[in-house]
């Protein structure tokens, strides 16, 4: 009987072994050393910046293995992998919570709050294993970043890309700044809509319009009709009243004469008077208030017919939707529609007028234009689907981002690329305003805009920034990215160069509890992937990652993580069979039978199976490869046959050495094929008979 010796354990004991592989890989500085040795093309891995502001979550371990699958698979193909890690370090999250402590100077404070985190994050990452240029993160508060920043908005601006104008913007009362589309997530609301009788002058008749927001009222300057519907003077409820024809008709209205809209114009009532304007439509009653400093069709509406603004204060909202039923003629009834919320907060945003600075966006027929370009792997249309916007409202009322390069001198603004920007990044804003002009301007005429650049500004430069223009292989991040970062992204490169800064984004779902719920401290159902690495080890949650289908929503259920745990159990123990009766192999190369041609023939084709599926990123696929080709080879192969000639034949007779070198075959192939998948494991065997990384093999 031959011996089975081996010190591999059928155990991961990874509570010791991950650290001490981890250590291995970063003393062999194998992603650096590797990427030198590579004579293949480079490809382009552009880091999403994660936002630098507490422990990762699940979503950010489905998103970094991902990712770390892909770089470890170019780089055992040859390819100079450029994957750079970055953290997004500005921005209101980090304000509100460091404004808690009241420190004494908070950007620096908030400084210290979003490196701490980021290094934070970048520990954990790193303990996972994954590869990356950590020695050369990018973050969006650096020096050499905001330089870069500062200079695109200097190419913008010169472009006239950036203009300041007055009008109604998206504000969040909970937050107290504008926001951008990208902040906002809409949910159905049930709240008071109203009728509202506005009385014509020197007549029995009132204007009837409707209002979902009866606060704006008391901003109210006109009634606009559709200039070539019809409009009825009615009875309603015992009122005399003008609605549309439309309206009369739905609700069984008597009526006795009627206009056709543009006929109404001009006539006065209380507030002010009717205008006409083709964007009212058959909703309500078909005549709208309006407000011209709360909704921004109000606002054009009302420019054109040159009348004034009544700004409402929207910090009293509540309080005025309650007074308005006693300052108005109000009938009033529940209603429910889709309404914005500050995504942060969860909290309701209004239309207020102010005054702030806008990005013009490319045209929509241009973007689509060059979308196509881009390989969006089936999810284009979500994509465009947020391109259709003529501008970006981009300032902020905050202070711990980017601030806003702007000087004013009785409002009008002016903008310049100080020499001495390059020497302190956005700290060159702290300088008096007599070291920011250029001669012969006098400081006495110039104020500093207090505003800050919108945090999406920041990280949707990361192309000209981090990258300095260097077109992307791939983008990978969330689904919410294709509203945010991808858009961004793709927008401000369209402005700059003419051209997308990606070939490829690839979009993973969002990691929800096994109810389908997503995950939050309320709802008591966070999982840490601490907690899952200590029941499991990083090797089956990277299994779990690979085995889901990443272009949905990613439910956490127990059943998932003990099929990848059954599944790295079988990888396992058959390397520990494999080395197991090796111990004593000579290299002998027997005449192979046809049984043992047929195994390598099939190891082969799994190697270019799994390399198709890596290259592709068809992750699931690569998973379930995987577990049918080691089910498949032990049921084949590894039997009793096997069995026979590896126990029961003389330790050095050909048949034995046949299966021996068969073995070392499959141990070498699969220890190279299988380490984006399971780094652990493979460098864990692999050690059992080299002292060089197994990432140093040739695919």
């Amino acid at each position: 009987m031959n011996p089975f010796t081996t010190n591999f354990s059928l155990q991961s004991k990874s509570k010791e072994r991950e650290p001490e592989l981890t250590a291995f890989w970063e003393k062999q500085n194998v992603f650096h050393i590797r990427n030198s040795q590579n004579k293949g093309p480079e490809f382009v891995l552009h880091d999403g910046p994660p936002y630098a502001n507490g422990d990762i979550h699940l979503g950010h371990l489905l998103n970094k293995t991902l990712k770390d699958v892909i770089v470890k698979h170019r780089l055992l193909k040859g390819y100079k992998v450029n994957y750079r890690p970055g953290w997004d370090c500005h921005g209101l999250p980090t304000e509100l919570a460091v404004q808690k402590s009241k420190p004494d100077n908070l950007l620096q404070a908030c400084r210290d709050f979003a490196d701490k985190w980021a290094k934070v994050q970048e520990n954990t990452f790193r303990s996972f294993g994954f590869f990356a240029d950590w020695e050369n993160p990018y973050k969006t508060h650096d020096k050499e970043y905001e330089v870069r920043q500062l200079e695109a908005f200097h190419v913008l601006y010169s472009k006239g890309l950036f203009y300041r104008a007055e009008k109604p913007v998206l504000f969040s009362p909970s937050t107290r700044t504008v926001l951008a589309n990208a902040e906002l997530e809409y949910r159905t609301i049930t709240t008071k809509s109203a009728y509202v009788f506005f009385p014509v002058k020197n007549s029995e008749y009132s204007l009837m319009a409707w209002t979902s927001q009866p606060w704006t009222l008391y901003g109210n300057v006109a009634v606009c009709v559709h200039p070539d519907k019809p409009y009825a003077l009615a009875e309603f409820q015992g009122r005399k009243v003008i609605v549309s024809k439309y309206f009369a008709d739905k609700n069984n209205l008597p009526y006795r004469g009627m206009y056709v809209g543009r006929e109404l114009d001009g006539m006065q009532y209380s507030n002010g008077k009717v205008v006409y304007d083709d964007f009212v439509g058959d909703d309500g009653t078909g005549l709208v208030h309006l407000a011209p400093s709360h909704g921004p069709d109000d606002f054009r509406v009302c420019k054109k017919f040159k009348l004034p603004c009544k700004t409402v204060d929207v910090l009293r909202v509540e309080e005025l939707n309650r007074q308005a039923e006693t300052d108005f003629d109000l009938l009033l009834e529940d209603y429910s529609m889709s309404y914005p919320h500050d995504w942060r907060t969860g909290k309701l945003v209004y239309y207020t007028l102010s005054k702030q600075w806008f990005l013009k966006l490319p045209e929509l027929k241009y973007s689509l234009e060059k979308s196509k370009q881009v390989d969006f792997r089936g999810f284009r249309q979500r994509f465009e689907n947020f391109l259709d916007r003529k501008e970006w409202c981009v300032s902020r009322q905050r202070k711990w981002g980017f601030p806003l390069p702007v000087l004013y001198k009785d409002d009008k603004p002016y903008s310049f690329l100080p020499k001495k920007y390059r020497e302190s990044g956005s700290a060159y804003w702290d300088l008096p305003v007599e070291e920011l002009l250029p001669a012969p301007y006098s400081p006495s005429e110039f104020t500093k805009s207090t505003d800050t650049l919108d945090v999406w500004l920041d990280s949707g430069l990361s192309w000209f920034c981090a990258l300095n223009g260097r077109k992307a292989d791939l983008y990978f991040e969330g689904s919410d990215q294709h509203r945010g970062w991808f858009q961004s992204s793709f927008l401000t490169s369209l402005l700059i160069t003419g051209e997308p800064p990606f070939k490829t984004v690839l979009t993973h779902g969002f990691v929800l509890d096994e109810h389908g719920r997503k995950m939050s401290k309320s709802l008591g159902n966070v999982i840490s992937p601490q907690q899952l690495r200590d029941k499991y080890n990083a090797d089956v949650l990277r299994l779990w990652c690979l085995s889901t289908d990443y272009t949905q929503d990613v439910s956490v259920k127990s059943s998932s993580f003990e099929s990848a745990a059954g599944a790295y159990l079988k990888f396992r123990n058959t390397f520990r069979y494999f080395l197991g009766h090796l111990h004593d192999y000579n290299g002998q190369t027997p005449e192979l039978t046809e049984r043992d041609v047929t195994v390598l023939e099939n190891l082969q084709s799994l190697k270019d199976e799994l390399d198709k599926y890596y290259s592709n990123y068809e992750f699931t696929n690569v998973f379930s490869t995987l577990v049918k080709y080691f089910h498949n080879l032990s049921e084949t192969y590894l039997d009793l046959e096997t069995k026979t000639y590896l126990y029961e034949y003389d330790a050095n007779s050909l048949g034995r050495r046949r299966i021996q070198f068969v073995f070392t075959q499959l141990l070498n192939t699969l220890s190279i094929i299988m380490a984006p998948a399971t780094p652990y494991l493979c460098e864990d065997v692999n050690l059992q008979r080299s002292d060089k990384s197994v990432f140093f093999s040739q695919w």
